[in-house]
């Protein structure tokens, strides 16, 4: 079963679908529910802003989608969806590379719907927000301010219909379908 066929089905499974590969079976998970699944592990690695990059400060997201496998490792990583402030394509290939490689280095532990640490397909939305200067004071009211600018930005990057799109990318029906 081809990478792409097997991560969309992955997908289904944490939505209630479950697509089979061999004797692996896997659910299909929207971002809002995976933590029921399986909750990041504390200390993972973040993405974070290439330094040295010049005046290009950028702001953005990225929604990665991956198969979190029984042993809680992150498996078959991709960026899905972007949004980012203009930048030129060096900055934004060395963003995608760290998105990557921090969500390969993650490692997760099973959730309250998931002591079986069954795999799952699903995706997360990483931020990154370059709001202050470099010698602006941060306070708690600026740190509130980037937090609200942060879940603006996130938002942009979500995929309502993930279930959706791999049950149709995998000739999955939907529950109740």
């Amino acid at each position: 079963m081809p990478a792409r066929v097997l991560g969309l089905a992955v997908l289904l499974l944490l939505a209630g679908v479950t697509v089979a590969r061999a004797d692996e079976d896997y659910r299909v998970v929207p971002a809002d529910m995976l933590r029921d699944w399986w909750k990041s592990v504390p200390g993972n690695p973040r993405p974070r802003r290439p330094w040295g990059i010049g005046s290009e400060h950028p702001s953005g997201c990225a929604a990665v989608a991956l198969r979190i496998e029984p042993d809680g490792s992150a498996h078959q990583v991709r960026i899905i969806r972007e949004g980012w402030t203009p930048m030129s394509p060096y900055l934004h290939r060395l963003l995608d590379r760290d998105i990557v490689r921090a969500t390969r280095a993650a490692r997760y532990e099973p959730g309250i719907l998931n002591r079986a640490r069954a795999p799952v397909y699903t995706y997360t939305v990483d931020t990154i927000v370059s709001f202050t200067s470099p010698n602006e004071v941060v306070n708690d009211a600026k740190r509130r301010e980037v937090a609200g600018f942060a879940k603006a930005i996130a938002a942009k990057c979500e995929v309502p219909d993930f279930v959706r799109r791999v049950a149709r990318a995998t000739d999955t029906p939907m529950p109740g379908h």
